[in-house]
């Protein structure tokens, strides 16, 4: 029975909840910790943005899901390992009342990826 249960708990995707800063995962480089999910205000046009550090992380493909909160905004966070150096996709869900332009985009290993997010116009 324990085999079962560790067995399905590995195929469950991964919840973490965190502040506006998350690292996770061990980089395969030895220069770097981890990947690196970050949500700021932005200066851009834009009201915050989340940026994502992709890292080639030991370990086998897996889907994360986060939520990143930054002052009150919560910003849901969907990664999905791309298999070896294939790119991640990186898809936020966007709080109500703001949506994230682009929605989803792919980051190849070892580069960042940036969304952002604006408020919805009021008409």
């Amino acid at each position: 029975m324990p085999r079962r249960l560790i067995a399905a708990l590995a195929l469950w995707p991964s919840l973490a909840l965190a502040g506006p800063d998350l690292s996770y995962g061990v980089a395969l480089d030895g220069r770097h910790d981890a990947s690196e999910l970050h949500l700021a205000h932005c200066a851009a046009g834009c009201f915050a943005q989340v940026t994502y550090v992709n890292r080639f992380l030991r370990g086998d493909a897996w889907t994360r899901q986060f939520t990143l909160d930054l002052d009150g905004l919560s910003v849901g966070v969907t990664i999905t390992d791309g298999t070896g150096a294939s790119p991640e996709r990186v898809a936020v869900t966007a709080p109500p009342g703001f949506y994230a332009e682009p929605a989803e985009i792919e980051v190849n290993e070892d580069a960042d990826g940036v969304i952002a997010l604006y408020p919805i116009p009021m008409s």
